[in-house]
């Protein structure tokens, strides 16, 4: 026979989690969809034979601001989906 419940505090984490999915579910929460260029990988620049060291650098660096601007593009959609959830 099981025991009855004593009270909330007695609940499992795992409970307590699952509890919370199912409450954030019927409430109607439903998120965007994820931007596709956060999900991405932004390659390497491509190295051409014969071309001077300094153009390939400057290739990768502008790879680099690419991939550091989708990480802040990611981050801002982020920021102002927890703004509009109110977290």
């Amino acid at each position: 026979m099981l025991a009855p419940i004593a009270g909330c505090s007695t609940l499992s984490p795992d409970l307590r989690a699952a509890a919370a999915t199912q409450g954030r579910a019927s409430a109607g929460v439903s998120l965007p969809s994820y931007p596709a260029r956060c999900a991405q990988p932004v390659p390497h620049a491509a190295v051409k034979v014969g071309d001077q060291a300094i153009i390939d650098l400057k290739r990768e660096r502008a790879q680099l601001d690419r991939a550091n601007g989708d990480k802040a593009a990611c981050a801002g959609f982020y920021a102002s989906l927890r703004d509009e959830l109110g977290k």
